[in-house]
This record gives C-alpha cells, structure tokens and sequence, in this order.
C-alpha cells in the first residue's frame, strides 16, 4: 500500500476516498453493533421482568388466607406490588 505523499493528485484522491470507505464502513458496522446491543439488552430486561413478576406471583397465590388479612398485604396493595417492582429492577437493568 503506498502512502498518501503520492506526488499524483488522482492517486491521492483514489486512497483518500479509499480511506473514507473504510471510515464509513467501520461507522456502518459500529452503529448495527449498538442498536443490536441494545436491542438484546432491552430483551434480556423485559425477560427479566417477566421472570420477576411470575415468581412474585406463585409466592404470593402460596400464602396462607391469614396472610391477606394484613392491611400491607390487601388485593389492591399487592397488585400494585407487583407492577411497580418489577418495573423498578428493569429500570435499573436499563440504566446500567
């Protein structure tokens, strides 16, 4: 490969615009990689989440009648639970 202090004008222009291919190629490359990156995060995030809140859930429907009666623990408090938790570990899974 021969250098750009080529004395010829077109040969500079031929591996400047070379050059700019390669650049371009590389921001090309780079931009799939990160929205596939992210993309893969955010499904890994949601995947979680699901996970969360069906495991929440079974613990839940296991308790005893007794434990319903707590006023923390009301229908209307633990469906609340379970959609604001969950959200908040996604949330922070997101911003890591």
């Amino acid at each position: 490969m021969q250098a750009l202090s080529e004395p010829d004008p077109e040969i500079q222009k031929q591996k400047v615009a070379e050059f700019v291919g390669y650049i371009i190629m590389v921001g090309v490359i780079s931009a799939i990689a990160t929205i596939c990156q992210n993309g893969l995060f955010a499904l890994s995030g949601e995947r979680m989440t699901m996970r969360l809140r069906q495991q929440s859930f079974a613990t839940i429907v296991k308790q005893e009648i007794a434990y319903f009666d707590d006023e923390k623990n009301s229908v209307g408090a633990l469906t609340s639970r379970l959609a604001s938790d969950a959200s908040l570990v996604k949330g922070v899974s997101v911003q890591l």
